[in-house]
């Protein structure tokens, strides 16, 4: 009599540790691949999302402040920055802090995007600075040209005082001019948003590109 046998095989499916290991390790490649990409497109979003909303504070008041004192074109623009602020700003942003802005330049450097040490480019002693609600510094530059004084520097820092500090990455230039208002930086050459320049032009870049930071940007 031949039996029947049923071969049941109760050995589960699974993987070995070397084929485990390889598969943590091809994850761990793509990882680091596609991580600091990831974090540079988030970086690149919050930069201009910070920066087009002080922007926006700092236009507004500009217009506000021109029902009371008048059209930009014709302020003052050779005051002193503090006293500039005062007439001109101060009623129009909601603000945590005003120091002038030799306190900060004990405790900051600046650099500038070709990581070379700003020097007394960020404003000097006489600038003034300013805290908005969200952590922003609007610094109103000390340096105005006494010959034309068409036109006022204004410095925005994104982060506060936390670093980078530097020039196109955290801390962006505009002009207040008298008849153009409030737009951004529009120099070039060494002063351009160039990788071996200053970046003081970076602020009209982003602004060019529709507010955003593209692929052609020195991040």
């Amino acid at each position: 009599m031949i039996k029947n046998f049923i071969y049941t095989n109760s050995t589960k499916p699974g993987f070995t540790l070397a084929e485990v290991l390889i598969t943590v390790g091809i994850i761990g490649v793509v990882a680091a691949l596609t991580m600091p990409v990831l974090v540079g497109n988030y970086q690149k979003k919050q930069t201009v999302t910070k920066l087009k909303r002080a922007f926006s504070v700092l236009s507004q008041a500009v217009l506000m402040s021109e029902l009371d004192n008048g059209s930009t074109e014709f302020w003052n623009y050779n005051l002193e920055a503090k006293e500039f602020y005062d007439i001109y700003l101060k009623k129009y942003l909601i603000t945590t802090e005003d120091v002038q802005f030799s306190e900060i330049r004990k405790v900051v450097t600046y650099r500038y995007l070709n990581n070379v040490e700003a020097e007394g480019a960020i404003g000097n002693n006489n600038s003034y600075a300013i805290k908005l609600n969200d952590g922003t510094f609007v610094i109103i530059d000390g340096w105005f040209d006494a010959i034309e004084g068409n036109h006022r520097n204004i410095i925005f820092d994104i982060n506060g005082l936390a670093k980078p500090n530097k020039i196109g990455r955290d801390v962006f230039y505009f002009r207040l001019y008298k008849k153009k208002g409030l737009i951004g930086y529009d120099e070039s050459g060494d002063q351009g948003c160039e990788r071996n320049a200053s970046g003081y032009s970076c602020s009209q870049k982003i602004m060019e590109d529709g507010w955003e930071i593209k692929d052609d940007y020195p991040w």
